[in-house]
């Protein structure tokens, strides 16, 4: 639904064949490159993107939270302390927010209008791209899986970004002193 969604803001609809069939011939294949290759966006795909999708976020909102804490549930990597953290984002007057169950409108407004934003690296940090110049972004980075997709990201979109090491274990679950934060 979300592909769907996007190709619908650029009038693309008529060019989506859906099929059930996994293996396909085609005559004439079209390939979109990739915005990001290995965590280097692409500053032209960048400016695309927010030129094409800003427009289509909801309308600013009252109701938004400014300042939030991106929870994780039901992914393989994950913080090992994650109740603590929650309540220490909760106790700071920050909101929970679990992106991928909101619409990609409130989504993008979500991100345009938010002033900092913490969270574990995942994709749900791809929501950078419609962050406001200035905004304050605390990524939490296992320490195994460095990767500067989202600084990058972040250094494209005037985004001051800071990362948190975390130790992790063998079940992927990182752990984040809360003195760090």
């Amino acid at each position: 639904p979300w592909m769907r969604w996007f190709l619908t803001k650029l009038d693309l609809n008529d060019r989506i064949i859906e099929t059930e069939v996994t293996a396909l011939r085609v005559e004439h294949f079209y390939f979109s490159s990739p915005s990001s290759m290995t965590g280097c966006w692409n500053p032209y795909a960048v400016d695309f993107l927010r030129h094409s999708f800003l427009p289509c976020g909801s309308p600013p909102s009252y109701s938004l939270p400014k300042r939030f804490y991106i929870i994780r549930e039901g992914y393989t990597r994950g913080i090992s302390n994650e109740r603590e953290v929650r309540d220490y984002f909760k106790s700071q007057g920050w909101a929970l927010i679990a992106p991928e169950k909101l619409s990609i409108p409130d989504q993008i407004a979500l991100f345009r209008d938010a002033e900092s934003i913490a969270g574990l690296h995942g994709s749900a940090l791809t929501n950078l791209l419609w962050c406001s110049p200035g905004a304050s972004v605390i990524e939490f980075t296992p320490a195994d899986f460095m990767s500067g997709a989202f600084e990058w990201l972040s250094i494209i979109n005037g985004l001051s970004h800071r990362y948190i090491i975390c130790p992790n274990n063998y079940e992927s679950l990182s752990y984040l002193p809360l003195e760090e934060l």
